[in-house]
């Protein structure tokens, strides 16, 4: 199989909260927790705040995850966690050389050594 490409966008809807000049409603409601837990029933059509809501959450989300989980987790040198319970892990020590990559081997965390500036 072959590896997926990265999109080049994010999926965006309705990222700005205003409200429709005729029915005085805004464009963004969250539903009542009640409907988020059973869904949209057969032949329901659901409120146009609604799924701006939903599809506005989900963006949310997406960018949370490409911006702190496709990143390294920063460290102080004596924050580190304990190595044997992290193996494979990657980190950033940031109080060290002004600032490293480091991986866990699953007993201690290694430096990544590299050479020169970008």
């Amino acid at each position: 199989m072959t590896k997926p490409i990265r999109p080049s966008k994010f999926p965006r809807w309705a990222s700005k909260r205003v409200k429709d000049e005729l029915s005085r409603q805004f464009n963004i409601y969250e539903p009542p927790e009640i409907k988020k837990d059973i869904g949209w029933v057969a032949g329901e059509c659901p409120p146009s705040q609604w799924m701006n809501w939903l599809s506005n959450i989900i963006h949310d989300w997406i960018t949370y995850f490409d911006h702190y989980l496709n990143r390294p987790k920063e460290y102080k040198i004596l924050e580190l966690p304990n190595a044997s319970d992290h193996k494979g892990v990657l980190v950033f020590v940031s109080d060290i050389e002004g600032g490293v990559l480091g991986f866990s081997n699953g007993q201690t965390w290694k430096k990544i050594r590299t050479e020169g500036d970008i």
